[in-house]
């Protein structure tokens, strides 16, 4: 009796030092699992936070032209509102995005100079500012849609394998 007691105990002492053996690269295991997954949660934060100021400025600018598509008008307020609102442009996109802007506010700021000195001197609508109108209401607007849209993409587009390439048929060539 006392033979199988002496073999349970080193049985039971085997299988303690196994799992000890075992414990330590299955923590070290664990805490890397825990370490990569905490680095893809912050950088998905980091690019919702991204994401979130790049809307403000896409907002800010359709915000502006939307206001002078339906008043019609500009004021010196509304366009300085437009350069505050998106003065962080230059630090969130390439440099397409804070040249739309400031061509915006340059054709803006010429409307508003035309349209001063038109009712200055009660004179009619110049061809220049219905061009300057005209491109605030339609084309910028469109431009900026354009331009924003690949910054403003929550979800990239799926990528193509190389396999893909092998389910894919060509048309035949006659």
């Amino acid at each position: 009796m006392q033979d199988i007691l002496v073999n349970y105990a080193s049985t039971q002492s085997g299988i303690v030092q196994v799992l000890l053996a075992i414990a330590a690269p299955l923590a070290a295991f664990i805490a890397v699992g825990v370490a990569i997954w905490q680095a893809r949660l912050q950088r998905r934060q980091l690019d919702l936070n991204l994401y979130q100021k790049r809307l403000d400025v896409y907002l800010a600018v359709r915000g502006f032209l939307s206001s002078f598509a339906i008043e019609g008008k500009t004021d010196l307020d509304k366009n300085l509102m437009l350069i505050r609102n998106t003065k962080e442009a230059e630090f969130l996109f390439r440099p397409e995005i804070p040249a739309l802007i400031d061509e915006i506010y340059k054709k803006a700021t010429s409307w508003r100079t035309m349209e001063a000195v038109r009712l200055q001197h009660n004179g009619a609508v110049d061809e220049k500012m219905v061009e300057a109108e005209n491109w605030l209401s339609d084309t910028a607007t469109q431009l900026a849609a354009e331009r924003f849209r690949p910054y403003l993409q929550m979800f990239p587009p799926p990528k193509r394998h190389w396999w893909s390439r092998l389910t894919t048929r060509r048309p035949a060539s006659t």
